[in-house]
C-alpha cells in the first residue's frame, strides 16, 4: 500500500495528514495477468476503455491516439494487427486542434505527445476535467506485442508536469493511498486498490522520502546464509533511497552494488532452474532506523525462468527505469543497464526436489527490460533439453533462468554539436 504519509505492507493503513476534502470511497481494479509480469487495469477516457499498466514510477496519463501510426495496423507488417487485420490497440479519438506538445523517454524508447483533457473513470472514481497525454508517435520496443494500450501514472507528485500546473490523477481524485496486489500463482490475476489498501493484511508504516517518487529508505538488502554479512549492502550511512515502482518486473541498483550483492548467493543459479530450492532467502530493510522492516523476497520471487532476447548487452534497451523514475536528465546524466546473469557453466544436469518438497512454480517470462515489459510463454519442459528442428532452421532463444536484477551505469549526457557561427 502506498500513501502520503507511508507505505507498505504484508495493518494499520498510513498515517498522514488529513487531506483538504473527504476522501472517495475506495474503488477496486481487476488487474489482468499477462504471462506473471505485465498486469493492467481497464479504464475509461472520455467514452473509450483501455488497459493501462498501474506506475508507481511515474506521473502521467497517457493513451494511443488515433493519428498514431506506431500504435495502429496501418499495413499488414505491422505488429500491431490483429489475426483479422484490425487493431490490436484502443486508440482515442480526440480533438485535432492545436495542442501542447511534449516528450517523454521510457527505458524502451521516446514517445511524443499531445496534452488534452477529457473524463476519467476508475469504476466508481471519476473526474470530469483530466489532462491525458494522447500517444501520437513513439518508438517504444514491443509495444505492439505488449498486453496493454497505455501508462496509468500514480506517482507520488502532485502536478503531472513540472512545466504546467497540471494536476497528476491521484491529486486530481483527491485520492492519497492505493494499493497493488499481484497473483501469486501462474496466471491469477492482481488488483488495484484506488484510495485505501486490501482486506486481511497487515501493514507497516515505513515514511516516504523525498516530494517526486514513492521512495523509501533502504537500510541494508542481503541474502540469508554464511555470505549475507560480506555480500550485504546499503548497510552503511547514508544507506540507500529505493523506489518502489509498480511499473517493472525488475530489481534495479548500480552496478557495484549489484554485484556485491549477488556475491551473497553462494552458488550460481542453475540453468534449468534445478537449484533454486537452495538458494538463500534476499531480505530487503526498509524504512529509517528504530522504524524499520524486514521484507524477504524467497528465491521464486527473484529468480525466473527466461529468453535470451540480446546476444550481447550492446543489443539491449539503454534503460530500466522510465524518465520519470530517474528524474530525467536531473541526474547529470543517463542511465544504462543490462541484465544480470548468476548461473553455472556448463549447464547442470537436471534434478529433482528433495523428497517432500515441492519445486516451486517460477514465473515464466521474457527478459522484462522496463515499464513496458515484455513477455512470453516458456516450455515447462528442462531447459535446453532439445535443440531438434530441421536443418538449417534457425535456433529458437536459448532458455535459462537467471535472477531478476538489473544493472544501472550512469552515463554522461553527449555534448552539444558546435552550432556554426552566422
Amino acid at each position: 500500500m502506498l500513501g502520503a504519509g507511508g507505505l507498505l505492507g504484508v495493518g494499520s493503513s498510513s498515517s498522514s495528514v488529513a487531506p483538504p476534502r473527504t476522501p472517495p470511497r475506495p474503488t477496486c481494479l481487476t488487474a489482468r495477468n499477462y504471462l506473471n509480469t505485465q498486469y493492467t487495469v481497464q479504464i475509461h477516457v472520455g467514452d473509450t476503455s483501455f488497459w493501462t499498466v498501474p506506475d508507481s514510477g511515474s506521473f502521467e496519463l497517457l493513451v494511443p491516439s488515433a493519428t498514431c501510426n506506431e500504435c495502429r495496423c496501418v499495413d499488414s507488417a505491422s505488429e500491431c494487427c490483429t489475426e483479422a487485420r484490425a487493431d490490436s490497440k484502443q486508440t482515442y479519438l480526440g480533438p485535432t486542434g492545436e495542442l501542447k506538445q511534449v516528450k517523454m523517454t521510457f527505458g524502451q524508447g521516446p514517445v511524443m505527445g499531445s496534452i488534452t483533457n477529457d473524463r476519467v473513470r476508475l469504476n466508481e472514481l471519476s473526474t470530469s476535467n483530466q489532462s491525458v497525454v494522447l500517444i501520437n508517435e513513439h518508438k517504444v520496443q514491443g509495444y505492439c506485442e505488449s498486453s496493454y494500450d497505455g501508462v496509468l501514472g500514480l506517482g507520488h507528485r502532485k502536478y503531472a508536469r513540472e512545466s504546467d500546473q497540471d494536476t497528476a490523477l491521484l491529486t486530481t481524485l483527491g485520492v492519497e493511498s492505493f494499493s497493488i496486489c499481484f497473483g501469486r500463482n501462474n496466471d491469477e490475476p492482481g488488483r488495484l486498490v484506488i484510495g485505501g489498501g486490501l482486506p486481511r493484511l497487515r501493514y507497516f508504516d515505513i515514511p516516504v522520502v523525498g516530494t517526486r517518487h514513492w521512495a523509501v529508505q533502504m537500510r541494508s538488502a542481503a541474502f540469508a546464509g554464511d555470505d549475507g554479512a560480506r555480500s550485504r549492502v546499503c548497510d552503511q550511512p547514508p544507506h540507500c533511497g529505493a523506489i518502489i515502482d509498480s511499473g517493472t518486473s525488475l530489481l534495479a541498483g548500480p552496478r557495484e552494488l549489484v554485484s556485491q550483492l549477488l556475491e551473497g548467493l553462494g552458488q550460481a543459479v542453475a540453468e534449468d532452474c534445478s537449484n533454486v530450492h537452495e538458494l538463500p532467502n534476499l531480505t530487503l530493510r526498509l524504512g529509517p532506523e528504530g522504524g524499520d522492516q524486514d521484507f524477504v523476497l524467497t528465491p521464486d520471487v527473484y529468480i525466473t525462468r527466461t529468453k535470451e532476447l540480446w546476444q550481447d548487452a550492446s543489443d539491449a534497451p539503454d534503460a530500466f527505469l522510465s524518465a520519470a523514475d530517474l528524474g530525467g536528465g536531473s541526474l547529470g546524466g543517463r542511465m544504462g543497464g543490462r541484465m544480470v546473469r548468476a548461473r553455472s557453466t556448463p549447464p547442470p544436469i537436471t534434478a529433482a526436489a528433495p523428497h517432500g518438497q515441492r519445486r516451486p512454480r517460477l514465473p515464466h517470462a521474457r527478459a522484462s527490460m522496463s515499464l513496458l515489459a515484455q513477455s512470453e510463454t516458456v516450455s515447462f519442459v528442462p531447459v535446453n533439453a532439445s535443440d531438434s528442428g530441421a536443418a538449417g532452421a534457425t535456433p529458437p532463444p536459448k532458455e535459462y533462468c537467471s535472477v531478476v536484477f538489473m544493472e544501472l551505469v550512469s552515463q554522461p549526457e553527449p555534448e552539444p554539436e558546435p552550432q556554426p557561427e552566422p
